[in-house]
């Protein structure tokens, strides 16, 4: 649910960026619903297990939601490709945090942070480009 979740707010907001969230209205209603019925019949036979595979289904649903509209107003299309690097930026900085040797939680985070951005800059995960389009601009 935390990756639904992760997607479903990052194209809810980019919903509201192509100022689409009127038209959008029906995919949360229909989510709304569609989670409440399904909580009002699972949980009494379920329990907890059914309340948390129906978060599941909400979430995915809500998310796959919020990328069609998406997709329909700019056809956008994620690059796998660049999340591929990342992840692969994301996995070798672990593996580096991991074997350093014993220190303050915050040098980690510091030399993790130092270092997952060197490797997403190695591996084109990001570039020069879109650093300078996330730099202010100046007056």
């Amino acid at each position: 649910a935390c990756a639904a979740v992760f997607f479903g707010s990052m194209f809810g907001h980019a919903v509201i960026a192509v100022k689409k969230q009127k038209a959008m209205v029906w995919g949360y209603a229909a989510d709304a619903v569609l989670a409440t019925v399904l909580y009002l019949t699972l949980i009494p036979i379920y329990g907890a297990t059914g309340a948390a595979w129906v978060t599941v289904f909400a979430e995915v649903f809500i998310a796959c939601a919020t990328y069609y509209m998406i997709w329909k107003t700019t056809r956008f299309v994620p690059s796998l490709r660049t999340a591929f690097r990342a992840a692969v930026a994301a996995f070798l900085m672990a593996a580096f945090v991991a074997v350093l040797p014993e220190m303050h939680v915050l040098l980690k985070v510091l030399f993790g942070a130092a270092g997952f951005a060197a490797l997403a800059i190695l591996m084109r995960a990001v570039t020069p480009q879109t650093l300078r389009e996330l730099m202010p601009k100046k007056a």
